[in-house]
């Protein structure tokens, strides 16, 4: 008993030693992992806060204030309100002329091209809607806009919003940035007479792609993949029930001993394979030109353009027959070798 009793005793020490074990072990691993969870949320954190640092600039925009005279002789020089000819006007020219006379002591032409480029390209279109939007809600009446002069804040240039960002710094020799110290002085005078500020660029949201990033959005990009899936179903479904593969209307009749008509027809049953999808595939296999063993569907034995089909054939049957021929003659034994055959 009292060995049993000590045995038993023994046992108990170990297996609550055991025990012990088991839950240091479980506490580490559940150290580890909320450890290694922590430091995953505490590099996604990271990770997000640089992204979101590095693109809050592009929800912010730099314009420029310019005094624009919309100048009838430019816009509209015939006098005849047309929403055609407001259109085509030169608001190229129309922007050029008021950022002269902000700056009148520029003279010199390549001079006056730096000049030019403090102003985004896309500022062209941003005057062709203001006189466009206004004429539409005028109608027939008259278009106020034209012959005024209006304070317009128009989009600044990809380097002009890059300079003000910080991104370009003006201790970089002006080899190597690309705005120049002219511009940069011509910038600083605008910030100066408070022309120049950060709007929410809203365009970021609603436009599309383009070669000039100050214009850019992604608005594009979002809907043109939503309308070509809705809108290409539906061309391809009519586009297959409308013309059949392969199928001759009374007004198309084909000649059986012309090759070429059998060739477009076996190309508009390809291109009909191809709009109408994988859903028609077994309906526009059923009109398909191709007939079973290689034959063409309302070709005769003497159809000059199913030569080529019957010929291939032909050949192909003639080269296995001489490849099996040879083959048998190899493994038979010369015609002395051959062993007496018995009646």
């Amino acid at each position: 008993m009292t060995d049993f009793a000590a045995r038993r005793g023994f046992d108990t020490l170990s297996q609550r030693a055991q025990l012990r074990r088991r839950h240091r072990a479980e506490r580490r691993f559940r150290f580890y992992g909320m450890a290694a969870l922590s430091a995953a949320i505490l590099f996604l954190a990271l990770l997000l806060w640089t992204i979101l640092g590095n693109a809050f600039g592009a929800f912010q925009q730099t314009m420029v204030r310019l005094p624009v005279h919309f100048a009838e002789d430019i816009i509209d020089p015939q006098g005849t309100r047309d929403i055609q000819n407001l259109g085509v006007a030169d608001y190229g020219g129309l922007l050029k002329r008021a950022i002269r006379e902000r700056f009148p002591e520029v003279t010199e032409r390549r001079v006056k091209r730096k000049l030019y480029d403090i102003v985004s390209p896309g500022a062209v279109f941003e005057l062709r809607d203001m006189v466009m939007q206004e004429a539409e809600t005028a109608g027939t009446g008259d278009i106020g806009i034209i012959g005024s002069t209006r304070n317009v804040w128009l989009t600044a240039s990809d380097d002009v919003d890059q300079f003000l960002k910080g991104r370009i710094s003006v201790e970089t020799p002006e080899a190597h940035r690309r705005i120049s110290d002219q511009q940069i002085a011509w910038v600083e005078t605008l910030v100066q007479d408070g022309a120049i500020e950060r709007h929410f660029n809203t365009r970021f949201f609603t436009g599309a792609d383009s070669r000039e990033p100050e214009i850019a959005g992604v608005g594009g990009a979002v809907l043109v993949p939503h309308l070509v899936r809705y809108i290409n179903p539906h061309l391809s479904h009519r586009r297959g029930r409308r013309d059949p593969p392969g199928r001759t209307g009374p007004e198309e009749q084909v000649d059986r001993h012309d090759r070429r008509q059998h060739q477009q027809s076996g190309g508009r049953a390809l291109g009909g394979l191809r709009a109408s999808g994988s859903r028609r595939v077994f309906e526009l296999l059923r009109f398909s030109p191709v007939g079973p063993g290689g034959r063409r569907h309302g070709t005769g034995v003497d159809d000059p353009a199913d030569d080529h089909y019957r010929l291939a054939r032909l050949l192909a049957r003639r080269s296995a027959v001489d490849k099996r021929s040879r083959a048998r003659d190899r493994c038979q034994p010369a015609s002395g070798d051959r062993p007496p055959r018995h009646a």
